[in-house]
């Protein structure tokens, strides 16, 4: 993949392009960076050649090696597949935040299917096996939490990621926050008028996400 980006060095504009791919196809952690800089410089950190020579083609092999786990995290796999990570944590005091994170996002969308990953994400809060449309954002809310705060989602290109902050001094709350983590995963129900409630809602916030001069 060739990426061509222009910077500024020194005040002046310089143009760089990037060649990045694998050395191995069967490894995905084994990348080689190419790279073309246009001016006359160069520029030494750590390990790394970061050259601003003109006309010099530079090569960096990363290690084919897994980053360390924090030994403070407990790390494993379910029998369904699920990866955790769990690490203990003084503050917030009684409190504990739970990730779902889904690793695919809104680079697998078709070109008539843009904006689908957010409305997934959306409808995530508006209906699934074990709570009805909107009953899981009042449940929360009935116990001191706020939506945004301590409820919350995002999408990106290659992840969707859902968020809560709870309280561990209610063994109950505990127990049914789980719950919603498994029916987020695999148990929503998509109501023809919750998607289209949902919609609405996407639709203004990428309104608002283009500024004023692109409305």
């Amino acid at each position: 993949m060739l990426v061509n980006r222009l910077f500024l060095l020194n005040g002046k504009q310089i143009d760089v392009l990037c060649a990045i791919g694998t050395s191995n196809v069967h490894s995905n952690t084994n990348f080689i960076l190419t790279v073309f800089m246009g001016t006359d410089k160069t520029h030494h950190c750590g390990d790394f050649l970061y050259g601003w020579a003109k006309g010099v083609r530079m090569t960096f092999q990363l290690a084919d090696r897994p980053l360390p786990m924090d030994k403070s995290v407990s790390h494993g796999r379910l029998s369904n597949g699920l990866e955790y990570y769990i690490r203990h944590n003084q503050r917030p005091k009684n409190r504990a935040e739970l990730r779902l994170v889904i690793k695919v996002g809104s680079i697998v969308e078709d070109e008539d299917q843009l904006g689908l990953a957010h409305l997934v994400e959306h409808m995530a809060f508006n209906g699934s096996d074990n709570f009805k449309a909107r009953e899981l954002v009042e449940y929360f809310e009935s116990i001191g939490m706020r939506f945004g705060a301590h409820l919350n989602a995002h999408t990106s290109p290659d992840e969707t990621i859902y968020k809560l902050q709870i309280p561990t001094d209610d063994e109950e709350i505990v127990q049914k926050s789980f719950l919603i983590l498994r029916d987020w995963a695999s148990n929503l129900i998509f109501l023809p008028e919750e998607i289209e409630r949902e919609r609405k809602v996407a639709l203004e916030e990428w309104r608002q996400s283009l500024g004023a001069m692109s409305r």
